[in-house]
């Protein structure tokens, strides 16, 4: 154990100082230090401090057993550890400091998609023109998508650059591009020699939408065995290839041909560990430390690559707070908006899930009235869903020109404009769903003025057809249809 005392902040020049105390690190039997982690505030901190020096005179002077470090720079953030330190950190074997570049993926036979680190404005628009739109913006380093963004033609893009992030030699901006699909997820462990992968998780939203914001199922319930086979492969590949020993996690697309990209590999733990460990019965975090202490997996008792996946439906759903935090978009982007999260688990994958939206605060209403405003390339996907909700019952209502197309496929729906946010206000609505173009992202849309009304008034919101998918789902289970007597 490690106890991280926060020192003075010197407001000048927006530090942190974090000393290091002896006396606790001495009296731990295996001194695990990983992450050495500090709660800072972005707008007040632009350098971390740590006294690295100290740490290491004790590692020397105490010659204990092991040691498990890390001191690395993220986000605004670098943590300032003179280039002595690390010296001879390197000569005692104390630490192993090194900055591991993915491999080619062509030497491993692993997809990814088309993409490129980019130094300035015109850099970002010709890289984007040669992988073509729509593509995948962020920062070089992040963490919960912060800044990501996905665009679809040049101007959005010079907007993003101009805008979002700033972009130079030490500071470059990745531009990958965008594959629509399914995304999948693993939570594995590496000793060096082998690997254990406990559970394959599958989104219910497609990509577009961060991780944390989606709602995870596990065991997958869509992709086939030849698939889930690939993700396994690329997982073993990626875990030795690397080097790792420990935990990592790695994000998949498959897109509709079956093709399995990789688009994130992190060598750390994630916050699936523990949806995972509780779905699959696997206690990751003690196995992923018993290996960096030097167990191995077979020592372990651990034989196999994948572990038998379980009968039962578990479903961890995002919680949100947009209601407490004024102003923000509650549209899901690339950009992690999710505060909780919460798991639903039954035989039945449609009990499960309505178990976790539960739990996640959302009120799951079978009838009343829902306000549909759908952005003109997904109205296709969305009308089928619409129907749905009118055969379960409830009222339709929209914005004229989605009204309008409801209507004209026999759904009777009613025009709301000017009146909508003052319904949402009081109570007549249940759900709305919204949908817009990529690259509508002006606070002053309409579109953003009824998400915020919503949220602000309690009104669940899906911006994802995906997931209005599973709702219905759910209310289909839960609720008696309604039907003419002569119906066929």
């Amino acid at each position: 154990m490690l106890a991280k005392n926060l020192g003075a902040v010197d407001e000048k020049r927006s530090q942190v100082f974090v000393p290091l105390h002896k006396a606790q690190f001495r009296a731990a039997k295996h001194r695990h230090i990983a992450p050495l982690g500090v709660q800072v505030i972005h707008r007040c901190v632009k350098q971390l401090h740590v006294y690295a020096l100290a740490l290491l005179d004790l590692i020397i002077d105490d010659g204990h057993d092991a040691l498990l470090g890390l001191f690395a720079g993220g986000g605004p953030f670098q943590a300032d550890i003179p280039a002595g330190d690390l010296i001879r950190f390197r000569q005692q074997g104390a630490v192993r400091c090194q900055n591991t570049q993915l491999m080619a993926p062509g030497r491993l036979g692993i997809r990814r998609p088309a993409g490129r680190g980019v130094l300035s404005e015109e850099e970002a628009v010709s890289a984007a023109a040669e992988i073509g739109y729509p593509v995948l913006v962020r920062p070089s380093y992040v963490l919960g998508g912060r800044a990501m963004q996905i665009v679809a033609e040049e101007s959005a893009l010079r907007t993003y650059l101009q805008t979002a992030v700033e972009i130079n030699t030490e500071q470059p901006v990745l531009v990958d591009k965008y594959i629509g699909g399914k995304e999948l997820e693993v939570d594995a462990v590496c000793d060096g020699t082998d690997v254990f992968v406990p559970g394959i998780m599958e989104h219910v939203e497609k990509t577009g939408i961060h991780s944390g914001d989606s709602i995870s199922v596990y065991p997958t319930f869509s992709v086939s065995d030849k698939v889930k086979e690939t993700i396994l492969d690329y997982t073993v590949k990626l875990g030795l290839g690397i080097g790792i020993v420990g935990l990592y996690n790695i994000q998949f697309i498959v897109d509709a041909e079956e093709n399995v990209y990789v688009i994130e590999v992190n060598p750390r733990s994630s916050r699936t560990v523990p949806f995972i460990s509780k779905s699959s019965g696997c206690s990751m975090a003690d196995i992923g430390t018993l290996v960096m202490l030097g167990v191995s997996l077979k020592e372990q008792g651990i034989h196999e690559v994948y572990h038998k996946e379980r009968r039962k439906w578990y479903v961890k759903a995002p919680v949100f707070s947009f209601s407490k935090l004024n102003g923000m978009d509650v549209y899901l982007s690339p950009e992690m908006k999710s505060t909780g999260e919460a798991i639903g688990y039954d035989d039945k994958l449609t009990r499960a899930l309505y178990k976790a939206l539960q739990s996640s605060g959302m009120n799951v209403a079978n009838y009343g009235t829902i306000f549909v405003t759908i952005a003109d390339k997904d109205k296709a996907e969305a009308l089928p869903l619409i129907r749905r909700f009118y055969n379960l019952g409830f009222n339709i209502e929209g914005t004229s020109g989605t009204a309008e197309y409801l209507r004209s496929h026999g759904i009777r729906t009613r025009t709301r404009e000017s009146d909508i946010e003052d319904s949402l206000r009081r109570g007549h609505v249940n759900y709305v769903i919204n949908t817009r173009e990529l690259d509508t992202l002006d606070e002053t849309s309409n579109g953003y003025k009824i998400r915020r009304c919503a949220a602000e008034n309690n009104v669940t919101v899906f911006t994802a057809l995906d997931t209005v998918g599973v709702l219905l789902d759910v209310l289909e289970e839960i609720t008696l249809c309604i039907s003419t007597i002569d119906s066929e």
